[in-house]
């Protein structure tokens, strides 16, 4: 009877602290972000993309996670078009894409979107060549795991070719030499890709913008 009634205690004390910790979790209030109109945004490739979650599915993402953006993915510009090139899963849509990215924001234009200029000045080739390199990568499903591993700056390399989607964008930067690779590529979290905060190679203060997307 005892042992029941101190397990029942302890449930309960986690019960509130849990509960007390979301709530302040929730109300936190994120970096401002600016606002630009998606009419004149023009991607360059190495820019980061991304794409957020709303509602109560935000809600329980920044609980554990303390920000709603989840899924990254960087800009190829080709020819003149830009591109999004990420490691899905969503939808119907897993593993490796190239999407177009206007189709890109039309397909995700229920969530919220954003863009962060990285001004890393790359070659149509150079991506190319390095993204090549990366075609036989899988997407990593286990999100707990995923999850865990952001919590440690490891300068342990990994070579694995099972990788989540900010793994994947934070693997294509260091390969192109956009950020320096001492940590390991799964050690990066969405929010920090997004806001920049990363070890760049040269000095920048790059900014996040949400995309406004009235006009679509």
């Amino acid at each position: 009877m005892e042992y029941v009634i101190s397990t029942w205690v302890y449930v309960n004390v986690f019960i509130l602290v849990f509960t007390v910790f979301s709530y302040f979790r929730i109300r936190k209030k994120e970096s401002p972000i600016s606002c630009i109109p998606l009419d004149i945004v023009r991607p360059e490739t190495g820019d980061i993309v991304a794409f957020g979650q709303a509602g109560m599915r935000g809600r329980l993402v920044k609980i554990f996670s303390g920000t709603v953006w989840v899924h990254t993915g960087l800009v190829w510009r080709k020819r003149g078009e830009a591109y999004v090139v990420e490691l899905a899963r969503y939808d119907k849509k897993t593993g490796l894409q190239v999407i177009p990215f206007r189709e890109w924001v039309q397909l995700h234009h229920f969530r919220p979107l954003g863009w962060l200029r990285t001004y890393a000045n790359i070659g149509e080739e150079d991506f190319l060549s390095v993204l090549l390199k990366c075609v036989d990568v899988s997407i990593n499903e286990f999100l707990p795991g995923i999850w865990v591993k952001t919590f440690f700056k490891t300068e342990r390399k990994c070579k694995h070719r099972t990788l989540s989607c900010n793994e994947f964008t934070i693997r294509l930067l260091q390969n192109l030499g956009v950020i320096e690779d001492r940590y390991c590529a799964c050690c990066y979290t969405a929010k920090e890709i997004f806001f920049g905060q990363l070890p760049f190679k040269r000095e920048i203060k790059p900014i996040p913008y949400v995309l406004d997307l009235k006009k679509i």
